[in-house]
Formats: structure tokens, C-alpha cells, sequence
């Protein structure tokens, strides 16, 4: 892994998630760069199905910096602490090729060493306690950052379909008087598409009079045209239901 044990990390969370560490149990030492994982590492995350707002609750205590890794100038330097002997033996040892873990060995003490000097792992850690009820707190908070953008897109969807109804409202105006002589030769078919254009007419002339001053004149006509076609239930009911009268 070269130093990047974020793929280990990720399955310790598993073990939390699915109850099989100990609340008290503090965790590993924390990988840099859990909170920026790359595609193989996220995909690695789904097939194991670990909740999302888990890695983001360990991620917090994540170090600086991205994954860790050592350099060739790290390396380099370690090299050069050496005593000459052991130096040509391991030499000589990758090059014949005997012991196939030796290069990962090797790392392993790079790592090591760079652990001793920068005094990493030595400061407290959380317990997955911790952690499992930071992450209960961060899907909430995730939760209520994605309702309140929810309300925010309703309301500015709301807000221009209110904007496009009030443009057409007023395309309207002045067509009072034939769009009424519609709505009565619709209802005269006695067909049931034509009562529901004509319900919406209505519900059209409706919105305009409140937006216009002229509710009452509308509520008067509606009463008459209620009354002329009392004898016809099913308008009646399209009426009731689009709250006309």
C-alpha cells in the first residue's frame, strides 16, 4: 500500500458499522487524505456498504495533507543513515531476489522511522463511540442542509411558476367578456372534456379578478352560472372540487 492505509481505515469502519468493535475501542492511527478518496477507494467504500456519513464523521479528524506516501528524497535520506555493510547486503539481497517481501519491509521501516521523528499516532484518538455518534450528528446536519436546499428550490420553483401564471394572467385581461361566452357554450355540449376546459376558464377568470380588484363580480357571476346549471351533478362536482364556489 506504500503508506496508504486509507483502504485498511475503511475496513475498520465496516467492523464499527456493523457493531463488532467495542464502544470503548479507540480507533487505528488515522490515515491523511481519508477525506478525499479517490474512484477506487469510493468504490471500494460502496460493494462495502459503508454509510457515508460514518467516513465523513472519522474523516474530521483527518491530518493535513493527502495520502501518505513516502518520497524519493525521504527514502533517500533514510538510505544514507545506514552503516555501509547492512546497506550492501540489502542490496545484494533485492538483487538476487531471495525474499520477496524484503522491498516491502524496507518500507515498512522508512515508515517507521518517519513515525518516530514526526511523533505521529502519539496524540489521542477516538473510540468508535466517538465516532459512530459524531456520524449520527453529521447526518443530520447533511439531512437538514438537503431539506432546507429542498425548500429553497420548491420556493424558487414556486416563485417563477407564480411569475409565469401572473404574465398569463395579464395576457388575459380584457378577454373577460369572451372568455365567459366560452365557458357557457363548453358547458352547453353537456360533454365531460368540455366541462373541464371550461372549469379551467374559470379558474383562469378566477385568478384574474383576485389579481385585478374583482373578486366580488366574479363570485357573482359564478353564483348565477351555479344556480342556471344546478340540474347537472357532474359539473357541479368539477366546480366543488376546483373550489369555484
Amino acid at each position: 500500500m506504500h503508506g496508504d492505509h486509507r483502504a485498511l481505515y475503511l475496513g475498520w469502519l465496516v467492523a464499527v458499522q456493523a457493531g463488532g468493535v467495542d464502544h470503548a475501542a479507540p480507533e487505528p492511527r488515522l490515515p491523511a487524505g481519508l477525506g478525499q478518496l479517490d474512484s477506487s477507494l469510493e468504490a471500494l467504500a460502496d460493494f462495502l456498504r459503508i454509510d457515508w456519513d460514518l467516513v465523513a464523521a472519522a474523516a474530521e479528524g483527518t491530518p493535513d495533507g493527502h495520502a501518505e506516501g513516502l518520497s524519493r528524497e525521504e527514502i533517500g535520506a533514510w538510505v544514507r543513515t545506514l552503516p555501509a555493510d547492512e546497506k550492501d547486503s540489502l542490496l545484494a539481497s533485492l538483487i538476487k531476489g531471495g525474499d520477496p517481501h524484503l522491498a516491502t519491509e524496507l518500507f515498512r521501516r522508512v515508515s517507521r522511522e518517519r513515525e518516530r521523528i514526526a511523533g505521529a499516532g502519539t496524540g489521542p484518538r477516538r473510540t468508535a463511540g466517538q465516532i459512530r455518534a459524531r456520524a449520527e450528528i453529521v447526518a443530520e446536519t447533511r439531512k437538514r442542509k438537503e431539506a432546507e436546499k429542498r425548500a429553497q428550490e420548491k420556493a424558487r420553483r414556486e416563485r417563477e411558476e407564480a411569475g409565469e401564471r401572473r404574465k398569463y394572467l395579464q395576457s388575459l385581461s380584457g378577454k373577460e367578456g369572451d372568455l365567459w361566452a366560452k365557458v357557457d357554450r363548453l358547458i352547453d355540449t353537456k360533454q365531460s372534456g368540455p366541462y373541464d376546459e371550461a372549469v379551467t376558464l374559470l379558474q383562469d377568470l378566477r385568478d384574474l379578478a383576485d389579481m385585478t380588484g374583482k373578486a366580488f363580480d366574479f363570485r357573482t357571476r359564478m353564483t348565477e352560472l351555479h344556480t342556471r346549471h344546478s340540474r347537472k351533478p357532474s359539473l357541479l362536482e368539477r366546480f366543488r372540487k376546483a373550489k369555484l364556489v
